[in-house]
Order: structure tokens, then sequence, then C-alpha cells
């Protein structure tokens, strides 16, 4: 019964011990365990059995724990230790675990007995405290500031950080050195007392510095705090030391920066401002009053007195920088802006703004440095204004213009009203040139540009008296000017005083020492009165105005003796080629067996005398040319074209000169086209001159060769002889004017003229003329030419061999007249039935002209004749001729008169008028166009020349006629043709090209006037019908008459040529052969 009693009592134990008890067979198998390991293993007895007691056991520790509890239990019979254990639901904690072994009945062991106590709370509370105390360590030991613990007077505990203060080791510290030996002698005692009051229990204050002392002897400013604490059961002291020896210093260098600071503000012209950000208070410098013309009692106390004297226009960009910046992490600030003085004037300030932070970043302080910059600013604002003033007065040459644009500058920057008067070159007088004001309304009440009355009032007298005495009058005030006052009832106002006006400065305008007027400039009221820094830059803008009106003065006399010479040239011009016409007509007369036949030595002297009269209008036409290009008045008509081709042309017509010298023509030219853009007849001049002087300069028998070539941006024209060279001496004056060449003996005669020309026209074009020479060797010359864009497709041109009528815009138009050809008899111009020949009026005051223009008309038309304008005028409205030929220079009423007085009146304006004049030059021809000449035949012309166009002129005026004859009766017609608006402008424009067909210089301009077009809608229109440009157009029907012409048999290819507009036969006869592929006298042989 006992043993029974036992055997329960520990049952009972073994399941209600909280323990968990864990009892193993020999293979570690789980044969039984109690309720306490369901606890704290998670696993129910059923679940357990069986299984491997491993499982309870962190992974990683059982090997180990197997191995230390075998080795313990055969030691000493059972083990305890610390493991750690795994539950079933994974977690993993601690438990302090006792193991001893079981044995049988024999002795023999059968088991294990384990018992094992969860410690998982304890073991985490203790490694939470390892990390604390590593924490704290590691604080301690990182830590800035020198901790230490003192117990009596020596060191028992020292971090790094006070190691490195004082410059011993930890050992040093803790068992060599005392607290005394780190104090400087001066503060032992201090310290010391301190440090013993602090253990005896006292209340000190908790921080305090003293003098240190480091180990290699160096005195340190240290800062301490100390605190009471027991160390195992001895009182002691706790502190942390600081080195505040660069503290100390950055402190001493304050407060010498500050005495610095207070120095360098009484004595600075600069205003300095302390904001305090906290309190809003303003403390300012002491230059504040007087750089701003305060008294120092008007100086605000408050920020709000600063941002209220910023110029209103400024005040709200200053303003949000300024508090941008303090918002912000920036700790500088910087602004330009306009502050009000007290004087009411504005200075302008540049402000440089420091900001203090407090710890945590947020603006204690502002600091800031106004320094006025308003004299640099007004420097650089007058800088800019008078080099804005050079400019503008570099921008003409006009004098008046440029006087008038000099006020407009000057006001509102230099004044408020600017008068320029300047003395009349010719009366001596006082004229306005320009008035400004910067108010509209007393704008309209300024006198108007004119001369000025003699009796002007004090204004006049002022601007006199600048004038007389070349110096300047400065006018503070005009209600009170004692040398000028004013004049009128009760002392009246002056007319400046009632434009507003209060100060005043008149200034001469003085150039090459001789005065040309005066400029005044006026402040009004509300402005400040004129300074001595106002008036010098009134003086400087008065010199660079008077310096522009000397140069437009000294441009309109250059531009004078220019324009004198051109006249002077073109009356030479008109006395030259008169004689010439008189002496180059009746020669060509005789070349032409029109009085018999010459035998050989007669024509040789007819032919060398008309060489060289035509020589001579060479020269005159050369040295004209000349003269409008120094001028500025030679047009380059550019266009599109073939360098190519233009030399092709011009070389064909100058190969017979080179036959006739039995010279050898080398011709090298590409097989595709050289596109440039260029005048083809200045170019085409450029060319023949360098050409024929190559043909005039190679012996005979010798070479002459002609290049064209291309580098892809340049175009290169060449003519290379065989003749003498130049010599080196001559190569740099070959193109000077009027220079000939030394050894007249060797080289034939020149006018020096001929090469100059050349190259100014390639230099009108941006190219270059050069010459390379040996002498002896021949010479080369080069033009070079840029090439502007690329070739441009022109437009097919139907075969005149598959279809001998060329295309048309309309219907064709009646047969064409025939014209009369120089060299054979042919029929006489078209007339209606019944009427006879046709009559032509001449109207030249020159007997010899008259009657070598009747000689060669007499025999085709009933030709009448009157000596001066107001004489032809009279013949023309009783004689109603079919076509007037009239001079253009004549006494009384000259040709420029005859003409627009025949075309305003409603009787005579169909009649054809031809001018006839020496004036060769386009603006000439322009002239006579503007005053409704019909054509423009410049002297001297050949005879054919002269018959074309009155038979082409007398013919459209016909069929003009027949046309207005026609159209009345058209309109009873029984059926009327509904045309189009488009056919309509296409009649329009070819009636008006047809109209002027003759006229060589009839262009796109014309026509777009002709047809009431714009030159655009022109272009637009006819590319929209034709597909093609005007310009194109125009030399389409040239071409297309000409084949008419030629077809019909109706004259020379010469005449022809002159008759549909070209003034050059070989130019003709190029382009005729691009259009219709043969040249125009094997058109006229095919149809033969």
């Amino acid at each position: 019964m006992y043993t029974d009693l036992i055997q329960r009592a520990r049952a009972h134990a073994f399941e209600n011990v909280f323990d968990a008890v864990v009892v193993t067979d020999m293979e570690g198998r789980v044969v039984d365990w109690n309720r306490g390991s369901e606890l704290l293993y998670g696993y129910t007895r059923e679940e357990i059995l069986g299984r491997p007691v491993s499982i309870l056991h962190v992974p990683e520790q059982q090997e180990r724990v197997l191995e230390e509890v075998l080795t313990a239990v055969e030691r000493d019979g059972r083990w305890q230790g610390e493991v750690g254990l795994l539950r079933k639901d994974g977690s993993q904690g601690w438990i302090e675990s006792s193991v001893v072994p079981l044995f049988d009945d024999d002795g023999q062991p059968v088991g294990a007995l384990g018992i094992n106590r969860d410690i998982s709370d304890r073991v985490a509370a203790e490694t939470e405290l390892r990390a604390a105390e590593m924490r704290f360590r590691s604080l301690v030991e990182h830590s800035l500031v020198g901790i230490h613990i003192i117990r009596g007077e020596r060191l028992v505990y020292v971090n790094p950080r006070f190691e490195e203060i004082f410059g011993y080791s930890a050992d040093e510290l803790l068992n060599e050195v005392s607290v005394v030996d780190l104090i400087a002698e001066e503060d032992r005692a201090l310290v010391r007392a301190n440090l013993s009051r602090r253990i005896a229990g006292e209340q000190l204050e908790d921080t305090y510095a003293f003098r240190a002392l480091r180990k290699d002897g160096q005195v340190i400013q240290v800062q301490i705090h100390g605190t009471r604490i027991e160390l195992d059961g001895e009182p002691a002291v706790i502190g942390m030391v600081q080195d505040i020896t660069e503290q100390q210093r950055a402190a001493k260098r304050l407060r010498a920066s500050e005495e610095r600071y207070r120095l360098i503000a009484q004595a600075s012209t600069d205003v300095f401002r302390d904001w305090d950000v906290t309190t809003g208070t303003v403390t300012w410098g002491p230059s504040a009053a007087p750089a701003f013309h305060y008294v120092p009692a008007e100086l605000g106390r408050g920020i709000e007195w600063w941002s209220g004297r910023i110029h209103p226009d400024d005040r709200n960009t200053v303003v949000r920088g300024l508090y941008g910046v303090l918002e912000g992490a920036g700790d500088a600030w910087s602004g330009e802006y306009r502050f009000r003085r007290g004087d009411g004037d504005y200075a302008v300030v540049l402000d440089r703004a420091r900001i203090v932070r407090s710890v945590a970043g947020e603006p204690v302080r502002v600091m800031s440095s106004m320094h006025d910059v308003t004299t640099r600013r007004r420097g650089e604002e007058v800088q800019a204004f008078l080099a804005r003033a050079s400019a503008l007065l570099d921008t003409s040459l006009d004098g008046d213009a440029t006087l008038t644009n000099l006020a407009r500058l000057s006001v509102p920057f230099l004044s408020d009203c600017c008068l320029v008067d300047v003395v009349d070159g010719q009366t001596g007088k006082l004229r306005r040139v320009a008035g400004v004001h910067a108010d509209p309304a007393c704008q309209a009440r300024l006198a108007r540009p004119g001369p000025l009355p003699s009796d002007g009032g004090p204004e006049l007298a002022r601007v006199q008296a600048a004038i007389r005495t070349r110096e300047a009058i400065v006018v503070p005030d005009l209600r009170n000017d004692p040398r000028f006052p004013a004049r009128g009832e009760g002392g009246g106002t002056t007319t400046l005083q009632d434009l507003g006006i209060r100060s005043l400065m008149v200034v001469p305008l003085v150039a090459r020492g001789e005065v040309l007027g005066a400029i005044s400039l006026g402040a009004s009221a509300t402005s400040r009165p004129y300074s001595p820094v106002d008036l010098a830059i009134a003086e400087d803008l008065a010199g660079r105005g008077a310096q522009a009106l000397d140069n437009a003065m000294l441009y309109r006399e250059a531009t004078a003796a220019v324009e004198a010479r051109s006249r002077l040239f073109a009356d030479i011009s008109h006395e030259f080629r008169t004689p010439l016409m008189l002496a180059l007509g009746p020669l060509d007369d005789l070349l032409a067996g029109l009085y018999g036949e010459l035998d050989r030595s007669q024509t040789d002297q007819v032919r060398m005398a008309r060489r060289n009269a035509a020589r001579l209008l060479e020269l005159i036409n050369q040295i004209l040319e000349l003269a409008r290009l120094e001028a500025g008045r030679l047009p380059l008509h550019v266009r599109e074209l073939d360098l190519t081709a233009l030399v092709e042309g011009r070389t064909g017509e100058l190969a017979p000169l080179a036959a006739r010298r039995s010279l050898r023509l080398d011709v090298d030219l590409p097989t595709e086209p050289v596109t440039i853009h260029g005048d083809p007849e200045h170019l085409g001049k450029v060319f023949s001159n360098l050409l024929s002087n190559a043909i005039k300069f190679t012996p005979e028998r010798g070479t002459v060769g002609v290049r064209v070539d291309t580098d892809g941006t340049s175009a290169r024209m060449s003519i290379r002889d065989s003749g003498p060279g130049i010599p080196a001496a001559e190569l740099d004056r070959v193109f000077d004017r009027f220079h000939r060449g030394e050894d007249e003996e060797r080289l034939p005669a020149g006018s020096g003229i001929g090469l100059a020309l050349a190259r100014e026209l390639v230099e009108l074009h941006d190219g270059t003329l050069e010459v390379e020479s040996e002498e002896g060797a021949g010479c080369t010359f080069t033009a070079t030419l840029p090439l502007r864009g690329p070739a441009l497709a022109s437009d097919p041109v139907p075969s005149a061999l598959s279809a001998r009528t060329p295309p048309r815009l309309s219907p064709p138009a009646a047969p064409p007249a025939t014209v009369p050809d120089a060299d054979a008899d042919g029929p006489a111009p078209i007339r209606p039935p019944g009427t006879g020949r046709a009559t032509v009026l001449i109207v030249e005051d020159n007997e010899d002209v008259r009657a070598y223009l009747r000689q060669h008309l007499a025999s085709r038309y009933r030709v009448l004749e009157a000596a001066d304008g107001r004489q032809g005028l009279e013949m023309a409205r009783v004689e109603r001729p079919d076509l007037v030929l009239s001079d253009l220079m004549m006494p009384g009423m000259d040709g420029f008169g005859l003409c627009r007085a025949i075309k305003q009146d409603p009787e005579t304006e169909l009649i054809p008028v031809v001018l006839l004049t020496a004036r060769a030059a386009p603006e000439d021809r322009l002239s006579g166009f503007e005053h409704q000449a019909d054509d423009y035949l410049t002297k001297p012309f050949r005879a054919e020349e002269l018959l074309a166009r009155t038979a082409n002129l007398i013919a459209s005026r016909e069929r003009l006629r027949e046309r207005l004859a026609e159209e009345p009766r058209s309109l009873h017609a029984e059926t009327v043709q509904v045309r189009s608006a488009a056919d309509d402008f296409l009649d329009r424009v070819r009636t008006a090209i047809e109209t002027n067909i003759a006229d060589e210089t009839y262009s796109v301009e014309r026509l777009a006037r002709d047809t009431a077009q714009s030159r655009s809608q022109l272009y637009r229109r006819l590319r929209e019908l034709l597909g093609e440009s005007p310009s194109d157009l125009i030399k389409r029907i040239r071409l297309e008459r000409a084949a008419q012409l030629l077809a019909a048999g109706a004259g020379s290819v010469s005449s022809i040529a002159y008759s549909v507009g070209f003034k050059s036969v070989s130019h003709f006869s190029n382009r005729f052969l691009d259009a219709f592929g043969v040249r125009p006298s094997s058109y006229a042989d095919m149809d033969a």
C-alpha cells in the first residue's frame, strides 16, 4: 500500500509539475512527457511519443548539445545548461535544462530524464541589457566631449575624446597622471575647490570654464560639466569636458570684427542696415542719414520704413526676392532698386544682404550694405545714350532727318523739349529743323520747321548768342533770366514757358571750326534743374550732331558735284553723239552702196573712217559708264544666265576679227551649263573687252585661249593670249583708270578705260578680275564670279521645224507689217486701202540730223519737218502724222514736253512718238517712257534700226485703229462669243507686249503696270494660266514675232532683230537658236 501510494504521488507530481519533464529511450525518442512539456513545446503526448527529442532543439545547436550532454552524463552522471528550444509553431526560446540517465533493475541504462524550465524572458532581458550597455559604451566612446569619472583626485575612467583633448593615453591618465596635473597652475585652486565641494554634496553651477594643460605643455580653454555619483559605495564625480579654445578665439575675432564693422560703418559711404527679424527693428549705420539726405531722427526703425521708400515700380520685385531667400535656405541676397531720398529724388542703390540663421535654420538677422550706384548707372545710361545717338546719326546722310532723329532721341532722356535750329548756308538766317516735346499737347503747339522770324523773342536771342559766342548758355530758371528777360505786359511768359519749360540749355553745333546752328534742351517744372553733368552730356551730343550734320552737308556737296559732272558728261555725250551719228550714218550708207559702188581703196578708207568713228563712240560710252558707276547710277539687271552660252556667243561674234589676224582661237567650254546670277549685258561687255584686247595684243598666227570652268562655289572665265605680256612694273597698275603702258612702241595704243571698267563691273557682281603675265610669254585675265543658286530647268520650247507657226496666247493677230530692210529695197509699210503712204513728222533742231533722217525716210514715207517742239506740236495737231520722230534736247519745248502734249490731247494721243537722244543711260530711257514715249532711240543709231522700229510702230498703230474701228460693229453681231476673264487678261498681256515689242527696255514692271497688276499678281496668274514667268513670256513673244517676220521674208535678220526689241543681233541669234533649234538665217532659208 505504501509503495502504491508513492507511485501515485510520483505520477501526480510528474503530471502537475510546472517544469517540462521529458523521458527518452536509448535511441533518443520521446517515450513520455508531462503536461508542462505540452505547454512549453506545443505538442500533445500523442503527437510527440516515439519522435526524436532533437526536434525540440534549435537545429544549429543539436550536435553541440548532444555532445555536451553525453560527455557530462558519462563524467558526472548528469548535465545542466541553457539551450535553445524549438516549438511546434516554429518559434524559438531558451530553456534551463537538467538531464539524468535512467537505469533498469539490473543497473543498465535504459533512457534519460530531462527537466526543462522556460527562461526565454530572462534571456531576452539580459540580451537587451547587454545591447543597451553596448549602445551606451559606443556613445561614450565616440562622444565629441571628453567623458571621465574622478574619485578623489584620480581618474578612474576616460573616453577616447578625453585622451585627444589632453594628449595623454588612457593608461597614462588612469595610472600616472592626477587630475591636478591637467589644470593650469593659475586655475588649480579653483578647480580643486569646486571638485571637493561637489563631492561633499554642495549645490554648484553645473558648468564652468578654466585653463587646462595638455601633455605637450599647451594651455587650452576647456568647459566642464560635472555631477556627483556613487561608485562602489564611494562618492565620485562624472564629468564632460569640451575644448573651447577655438570658440574663445572665434569670439575674440567676432568682437574685433564688430569693432572693425563699427569703424567701417562710420567711415564708409555705404549705408549699413541691420534688421533684427525676430523683433522687426532696423538699425541704420551712421552714413545713412547724409547719404540719403535725411536727418538722423527721420530714419525709421521698422522694416516697413525701408520698404516704403523703394520706388513703387521696384518694390514688389525687391520684397519678393528678399523674403524668398528668407523663407528658403539661402544665406545671401542682392538687388538693385531705386530708393527715395529725403529731397524727393531717387537714388539707385545696389543692396547686398547676408542672412544670419539660428541653429534651427530660422532667420534671425539680415545684415545689409546699400551702395549708391546712381552716378555709375547714370554714366552707363549716358554712354548707351550717346552710342545710340552715334548709331542713329550714322544711319542717314540727310541733314534735316539726322537732326530730327537727334531731337527725338534726346526726349525724354535728356530733356522734356528739344529744338534744333541751323544756319542757312545761303541766307545766313536761322531755320528751325526740328522740335520735339514729351507732352503730345505741347508738341502740337510747337512751331513747324521753317525759317525763324527775325524778332523771335528771348528764345531766338539765346540761340543767336550761343552761335555768336560759340559757348553754351544755361538758364536754371526761365522765370528769372536777367540776360534775356521775358517781354510783354507785366513780364508775360515766353513761348517756352507756355510749354511748361523751366530750365534751359542752348548748345552751339560746331564742326571743323564752323558754327552750323544750335540745339536747345528744356526741362519742365517737375524736373530737376540742369547740372554741369547734364551740360557735358548735351555738349557731347551737340558735337556728334554737328559732325553728322557736317557729314550730310559734305555728302550733299559731293552729290551735287557728281550730279554736275554727270550732267556735264550727258551734255558732252549729246554733243559727241549727234556728230558721230552724222558721221557713222553716211559712212554706213557709202559702204552699203547707196551712192554707187566704191573701189577697193575707197572701201578701205571708208571702213577705216567708220572703224575709228565707232572706236570714238565706244570710248564715249566707256567714259559715261565709268561716270555712272562712280555716281552709283549704273544698275544691274540681274537674272539667271548660263555663263557658258554667254562666252560662246561673244566668242562667235569676235571670231571673224581673230580670223582676219590669222589667230587660232582655243576654246575650252564645259558641256553642262554654268549657271550664275548676273547682268548679261555687263558681263558680256567684260568678256568682249578682254577677248578683243587679247586679239589686239596677240601677233599674227598667235593663239588666244578662252576657258570657262567651275569649282562648285564659283565660276571662272579666262582669256589667255600669246602676246608680248605685261611688264612686271605695270602689273599693279593695269586696272587703274586712264593708265596706259609706258612702252607704247611695243604695245598697241589704248585708252586706259576698258580694263578699269571691266574690273569694276566684275566687282559689282561680287567677283574678282585678276591678271597673270610674264613678259614675253603673254598674259591671262581671269574673272571669278560666285555661283548663286542651282540652275533652273527651262520650260520646253516647241520646235519651229515641226510647227511653222509658233505657239500663241490667243488667236493669231493680223499679218505682220513688212519691215524695211536697210540692205535692200523692200515693200512699203501696210496702209489701209486708199490712204497712200504713211506720214512721219521729224522734230529736230539740228538741220543736218533732219536731212539725214529725211534722206532715209523719204523713199518710204511722207516726211514732214519741224525745227523745234512747239512747231512740231502744231504740225502734229494739223497733219495728224502716223509717227513723230523727235529729238529730246531742243530749245524751248524739248522732246519730253512735246511727247506729253501729244499724249494728253485726245485728238493726237494715238500717234506713236519716238524720242531721239544722245543720252543713253537707263534712267534717261525710263524718263522717256514715263513721259509716254512709245520708243527710244539712242544716237548714233543704224539706219536699218530706225526704219525697222518706225515700220513696226506704224503697223502696230494701224492694227490698233482697225481693232477700235471694228469693236462698235461687233456689238450688233447676231452671235456673241462668250469669253472668260482669263481670255481677256491674256489678250491684254499680248496687246501690251506687242505694242512695245520694239522697245528693248520693256520690262516685267512695265507689263504689270500696263495690265493693272502687281508684279506678284502678274507672275502668279501667268504661271497658273500658261506655266511660264512674265520675263519668259516677253522673250517668247518677241521670238514668235521674229519667226513670223522671218517666215514672211519681211526683212534681214538684223532689221527683224531690232524690230522685236533686241539690241544685239548676236544675242538675238543665240536666243533664237535656243528657242527653235536653228539660227535665224537658217530659219529664213528653210521657208524660202
